[in-house]
């Protein structure tokens, strides 16, 4: 390490002969390199990220033996539907034992995201959230399954903008006031 200049971040790109520009790695200051893999086939032709892992040899390439951090599983060209950090044992998956998608609804928008560490046995669940919405698309919950108190409701005004809500215990209302928005009008503590 040269103590002598600025501490630097190198990002790297694989230059694909005009189909593609893509980060293959990043080198912080301390010399560790971390490496994005894009898997041969349709993540690599899509150049979505399949996995980003510890790059010990710089060279950006997953070959043997390098430590996975994070991998990912997609629907279609960009929707992550699981996301797997390998080196904690911890996953947000959208997917059944089978591979079907369930934690979306028809629209793609989130439905039951479920965060869970498959390192102790059995599984255990850490985080997992419900969420609704209106016909507009609008989200009207957010329930955290395993803390209640935590669940979060909205209300919308006409053209869909956020009027008010039970956030964390807060009620309040919004109001506009010239351009964007003021603090809640109105705040009290619900029962």
């Amino acid at each position: 390490m040269d103590t002598g200049s600025s501490p630097s971040v190198q990002y790297n790109y694989a230059d694909g002969g005009g189909q593609y520009v893509r980060l293959t790695n990043v080198t912080y200051p301390d010399g560790r390199s971390v490496g994005y893999d894009y898997a041969s086939g349709v993540d690599e032709i899509m150049s979505r990220v399949s996995s980003i892992f510890d790059d010990a040899d710089s060279d950006g390439v997953l070959d043997g033996g390098e430590d996975v951090y994070a991998s990912y599983k997609y629907l279609g060209s960009g929707t992550i539907v699981e996301e797997d950090y390998e080196d904690i044992e911890v996953k947000l998956s959208y997917l059944d034992s089978n591979g079907d998608i369930t934690g979306l609804d028809r629209f793609g928008r989130i439905e039951d995201q479920i965060w869970t560490d498959y390192g102790t046995d059995p599984d255990e669940v850490i985080d997992h959230y419900t969420y609704t919405y209106d016909r507009a698309g609008n989200r009207l919950s957010k329930d955290n399954e395993l803390h209640s108190a935590f669940d979060e409701d909205y209300a919308y005004l006409c053209m869909c903008q956020l009027g008010g809500g039970d956030f964390l215990g807060f009620v309040g209302n919004f109001s506009k006031r010239g351009v964007g928005w003021s603090s809640f009008s109105q705040m009290s503590m619900a029962a």
